[in-house]
């Protein structure tokens, strides 16, 4: 596949995505009465996608199935090349529901589904927890803040989460790419954080890294970028890091656990990543600039997955992405900043609109 990276995953995931991938494989085959080792790969995604309507997966399954077949067709075609590689790609589509001009066949006929109703359907399942926060706005930040400034101060972390959080409010850094960030201080221009994009697979993000220029940016938020930077590159060089982010994590949801009892959406990590999305829309960036400071291929992720401006903040440090990277941002659905959104028609592509 032309837009295809190298896939980062951990080796137990790695594990766990084979094993489910071929199991999957043989369902496909009792399925479809053929025992065979190598199945079409279009037809394979093709029968995830009617599986996924027929047996009424929760999105958490879903997601797994779909991350799982996504890997084990993306080792075989890297192995097969040519046209079986063709219709890999194909067939990831579907999986994000790009159904495209692709008809029905019969064996689609026999579930008493449209493939396109059903591939579609596979797309609009929820992506995340549903206790998860899109947002860490000011108020809850600061109670947190001030929890764990002063009566949990004691507590292991606390001053390693306080870091955390201000960096990724003022960066909207995915947590695992704290590990690869690199801060630049030229002098002459404003400072510069690279990262490398976490989901950069199967064209999922506008390349390899993205480079976020800090132009608003006072000493102390350098110092809080640089700080958080610093207790991460610690931790992986000693190879905690993983235990490391768990840590601060975990502290995190039993910071809000004791503020907020009675609360269902609850502020995890991710959620300083979804405050600096709505902080850039509400901040007046255009689609295609949200998306390249979020890493992400298509505007539709930003739109569909994230806070709304109208939860951001105005007055925060003003980040911007490099023009290269904006300009290999897909247009999926348009906004006026700050406004009411409007769907556009959409390509077909292979970045799926998860929550990136």
């Amino acid at each position: 596949m032309d837009n295809s990276v190298e896939i980062t995953i951990d080796e137990s995931t790695a594990k766990t995505y084979l094993n489910n991938y071929k199991l999957l494989l043989k369902r496909y085959a009792r399925s479809k009465g053929e025992l065979g080792p190598n199945p079409d790969p279009l037809d394979l995604c093709r029968w995830l996608c009617l599986s996924k309507a027929h047996n009424k997966w929760r999105g958490v399954t879903w997601r797994v199935y779909r991350s799982s077949v996504i890997y084990g067709l993306d080792m075989e075609a890297k192995r097969r090349g040519g046209l079986w590689e063709e219709s890999v790609e194909l067939g990831i589509n579907l999986l994000y529901g790009n159904a495209g001009e692709l008809v029905l066949t019969d064996s689609d006929r026999e579930w008493g589904k449209s493939f396109q109703f059903a591939a579609l359907s596979a797309a609009n399942v929820p992506r995340t927890s549903s206790n998860k926060e899109k947002a860490l706005p000011n108020d809850i930040y600061e109670a947190i803040f001030s929890l764990l400034s002063g009566e949990w101060a004691d507590r292991k972390r606390s001053n390693a989460l306080l870091i955390w959080m201000e960096a990724a409010r003022l960066t909207g850094l995915r947590p695992i790419e704290w590990s690869t960030a690199a801060l630049h201080i030229p002098g002459s221009t404003p400072p510069e954080l690279s990262v490398r994009n976490a989901k950069a697979t199967n064209g999922r993000a506008n390349g390899e890294v993205r480079v976020l220029v800090l132009f608003g940016f006072e000493e102390h938020h350098i110092n809080a970028i640089r700080s958080q930077i610093h207790q991460c590159q610690a931790e992986v060089a000693r190879g905690g890091f993983a235990a490391f982010h768990k840590t601060c994590g975990g502290l995190l949801a039993l910071a809000a656990k004791h503020l907020y009892p009675r609360r269902k959406h609850r502020p995890t990590l991710y959620s300083a990543r979804h405050q600096f999305i709505a902080n850039a829309k509400a901040s007046g960036h255009s689609a295609r600039e949200v998306a390249a400071l979020a890493g992400h291929a298509s505007t539709d992720t930003a739109k569909t997955h994230y806070s709304r401006a109208n939860l951001g903040s105005e007055g925060a440090p003003s980040v911007i992405p490099i023009p290269s990277q904006v300009q290999t941002v897909r247009d999926g659905r348009d906004w006026t900043p700050g406004g009411r959104q409007t769907p556009l028609n959409r390509p077909i592509r292979k970045d799926g609109a998860d929550e990136g």
